[in-house]
């Protein structure tokens, strides 16, 4: 929904505002973002601004991604998190959960 895109927006645009909070320019362009973000109306604008701000993960190394997913994950209510989780996996026959298990093993041991 256009409500979890904008809270997903601003927890990321409020961990990186932790993280540039020495640099002055950073963090007012990241705060003028940040507003645009609670006045966009539509789902439209929000993609526009995260397009803007953040990085496509079809550009991002596997170190980048694996960092922006455990950052995202730690900022998760455990709940979500574990909702997220299984929404996954939960449509999933034994068989397709198998095959899905094994191949993410054979990826994470490259």
């Amino acid at each position: 929904s256009i409500d979890e895109l904008r809270r997903h927006i601003i927890e990321s645009l409020e961990a990186d505002l932790a993280e540039h909070s020495s640099d002055a320019d950073t963090f007012s362009e990241l705060v003028r973002y940040k507003e645009s973000v609670s006045s966009a109306q539509t789902r439209e604008e929000l993609m526009e601004i995260q397009n803007k701000v953040f990085m496509p993960a079809s550009e991002m190394s596997r170190e980048e991604l694996e960092a922006a997913v455990l950052q995202s994950a730690e900022h998760m209510p455990r709940e979500e998190l574990v909702q997220d989780l299984s929404a996954a996996y939960e449509d999933m026959s034994l068989k397709e959960l198998h095959e899905s298990m094994m191949s993410e093993l054979q990826e994470m041991s490259r």
